[in-house]
């Protein structure tokens, strides 16, 4: 079976993905998706062209891969699973814990926080990234299907119709908070989130 460069670039082992993907994470964070240079990240990275087109197929192939490991890592601190196997009684504080983790993630990581802000940069970064955004959109209407099986979530719109104005409206949300982060407090951002997670709540929650 003939390999992707995508699929050439996870198969490596994690030593050799972190000699192109730090280089390049540093560079998408600092400029953006527009203004980085693939020349300045093989320069840092010591590779050639030609050994790095090997494992990418260009620059949205690049950036799909730093933003894959950002959300990975992020994932991983947010433990996102607490929500979806909440109890009734838990799953809207389940939601507010994790949209606080957020809060907290981004406040302790710079770097995770400046590929976040970079992301809505342009709509080439946004449409490099369709990948994580379908599967970030599978996993919400996973969360909304529990949420209508274990009675927190409303049913009397079709999840096909609710899961698509639900993210829009996250995504919305996910996109003023990394426009706005630099600006705010760490108390702020912290109401703010309750404030977002409580309109989810009257959206989302049963009428």
């Amino acid at each position: 079976m003939v390999l992707t460069p995508r699929e050439r670039l996870q198969a490596l082992p994690v030593e050799r993905q972190v000699q192109l993907l730090d280089p390049a994470e540093h560079e998408f964070a600092e400029h953006g998706y527009e203004q980085a240079s693939i020349n300045r990240i093989l320069k840092q990275a010591g590779m050639s062209k030609g050994q790095a087109y090997h494992y990418i197929a260009g620059k949205a192939d690049l950036y799909y891969a730093v933003m894959a490991r950002a959300m990975a890592r992020l994932t991983t601190q947010l433990n996102p699973q607490a929500v979806m196997e909440a109890e009734p009684d838990q799953f809207w504080e389940a939601l507010s814990v994790l949209f606080a983790r957020v809060s907290t993630c981004l406040s302790q990581d710079e770097r995770l926080a400046a590929l976040a802000r970079r992301c809505y940069d342009s709509p080439q970064s946004i449409a490099a990234l369709k990948p994580l955004w379908d599967g970030l959109f599978e996993q919400l209407e996973q969360l909304l299907r529990r949420g209508q099986v274990i009675g927190v979530i409303r049913q009397d719109l079709p999840l096909s119709l609710l899961a698509p104005m639900v993210f829009a409206m996250a995504r919305e949300a996910d996109q003023w908070f990394a426009l706005h982060w630099p600006t705010l407090t760490a108390e702020q951002a912290q109401t703010l989130n309750q404030q977002v997670v409580l309109s989810f709540q009257r959206f989302m929650g049963l009428p």
